[in-house]
């Protein structure tokens, strides 16, 4: 997901600053609201694991996943007020990872399972791109360490996540 948006009261200098006396730039005024709907997203995702998964690992990823990016989603509402920044609409798109959601809420059984590790592990691939934009290029001490975490804990996650299709495959 391109962080590449229109954002609202925030004339920027050409250092990217989004205002001069503010601890915040347009890096950090994108990330916000491209997250948000991103992390929207992961929540349901996450609840779907947690309510279909057959493989007891998956159940506990997603009920984590909930709780987690649930917290963070409170913390990029915040930042959008201030950084006033234009919240964008949440819709799955393929792109977020969310491809054929309809076909995964059909599914069942292990065919679940297979389907939500590919589609959490391509939705998280896109959270920590967006989290690496900001990381670096970001000014508000507070993005940036919500960047930091998101880029740690989803890599992490990636992690178990190949580690159970490899289980999985066997």
């Amino acid at each position: 997901m391109a962080l590449s948006i229109i954002v609202a009261g925030c004339g920027g200098d050409d250092d990217g600053s989004a205002s001069a006396d503010r601890d915040f730039n347009q890096t950090d005024a994108a990330f916000a609201p491209s997250m948000l709907p991103h992390h929207e997203a992961g929540v349901k995702l996450g609840m779907l694991a947690a309510k279909k998964g057959t493989n007891p690992q998956i159940k506990q990823l997603g009920q984590g996943i909930v709780e987690e990016q649930g917290r963070e989603v409170k913390i990029l509402e915040g930042f959008i007020s201030e950084f006033d920044a234009e919240p964008i609409p949440s819709e799955p798109t393929e792109k977020s990872g969310m491809m054929d959601m309809k076909a995964l809420m059909e599914a069942s059984g292990e065919k679940f399972d297979e389907m939500w590790l590919a589609v959490i592990s391509a939705h998280h691939a896109a959270a920590i791109q967006m989290a690496q934009i900001e990381s670096p290029g970001g000014k508000s001490p507070e993005a940036k360490k919500l960047a930091k975490s998101i880029i740690r804990s989803q890599s992490e996650e990636l992690k178990q996540f190949n580690e159970l299709v490899a289980q999985m495959d066997s």
